[in-house]
């Protein structure tokens, strides 16, 4: 038997309240980061999208940066292996992980 105390209620109502708020506040997508093999070949590919390229690579990761004129920006994150394996271990398997798998432009 779930007994609710009137904490609980309080609670999950200041949560929802919360949520609710933090909801209303996402206005846009910041960034998409990407693991990407090829850098060139993935600039080429945005630019044809309309995204200019702003800064890369830098840092540890290495990163580069790609922004729309809407203010989306892509994050590459440089770093796939280069084993030159065309499967997508996310969507070409029988055994389905969690992850992200697509974006929708």
């Amino acid at each position: 038997m779930d007994i609710t105390t009137k904490a609980d209620i309080v609670a999950t109502t200041h949560l929802q309240l919360f949520i609710g708020t933090l909801m209303e506040q996402i206005t846009r997508i910041n960034h998409v980061g990407l693991r990407i093999r090829d850098l060139e070949q993935s600039r080429n590919f945005y630019k044809k999208l309309g995204f200019e390229f702003i800064v890369g690579p830098i840092g540890p990761e290495p990163i580069a940066v790609m922004e729309h004129p809407t203010g989306i920006n892509i994050n590459f994150i440089i770093n796939a292996s280069s084993d030159g394996s065309a499967t997508n271990l996310l969507m070409d398997i029988t055994e389905k992980h969690t992850a992200f798998t697509h974006i929708a432009l």
